[in-house]
C-alpha cells in the first residue's frame, strides 16, 4: 500500500530531493484508488499549496512510476492515469463517465499468450472489463459514452 512516509523513504534511498511540494503529491496519493491524471493530482495538490507547478507533479509522478511505487495506465488513447496500488489488481472501466474501480480476487492467472514461437515475452499483464457503472445505469446503460471499449493490456 502506498504511503507518503515509504515514498519519502524511497526518494532519500535514491538521494532524491525532498520538498513540501513533492509531500504534497505523495499524501494526495495515500490511500486515492480514483487512478487519478497529473491534471488531477495538480488541481488537488494546488488547493493545498499554492504556486506548485504542474512540471513539479508530473516529474515527481515519473519518478514514483519509475521507483515501481506508482502504476501509469492507459485506460483511454493519450491520456495517463496513476494508481498508487502497485500490488497484483484489475480494473473495470465505465464508458460513460471514464471512473476505474479495481478488481480484487477473482482467478485471472490462466490467462496465456498462444502457444508457439512469437517474437515476444510477456512480463505482466492487466486485465480490464468494459461496460457501465452503478451510477451510469449498470449493465442496462445503452449509451455510448466517451471511453471506447477496447481490449487492455499492462502491467502485472
Amino acid at each position: 500500500m502506498f504511503t507518503a512516509e515509504h515514498a519519502i523513504r524511497r526518494y532519500r534511498e535514491t538521494r532524491r530531493k525532498i520538498t513540501p511540494q513533492r509531500i504534497a503529491v505523495f499524501r494526495a496519493l495515500e490511500g486515492n484508488t480514483s487512478h487519478p491524471s497529473a491534471e488531477d493530482l495538480f488541481e488537488s495538490v494546488a488547493r493545498s499549496v499554492p504556486g506548485i507547478s504542474r512540471a513539479t507533479v508530473y516529474n515527481t509522478l515519473e519518478t514514483l512510476r519509475e521507483l515501481g511505487e506508482v502504476r501509469e495506465y492507459h485506460f483511454q488513447a493519450d491520456f495517463r492515469q496513476f494508481d498508487p496500488n502497485t500490488a497484483p489488481h484489475h480494473h473495470c472501466l465505465c464508458t460513460d463517465c471514464g471512473r476505474v474501480h479495481d478488481v480484487h480476487g477473482g482467478d485471472f492467472g490462466t490467462v496465456r499468450l498462444p502457444a508457439g514461437r512469437l517474437p515476444f515475452r510477456a512480463d505482466s499483464f492487466s486485465v480490464t472489463f468494459y461496460g457501465h457503472c452503478d451510477r451510469c445505469g449498470g449493465a442496462k446503460s445503452s449509451r455510448r459514452g466517451r471511453v471506447a471499449a477496447h481490449s487492455h493490456s499492462s502491467h502485472m
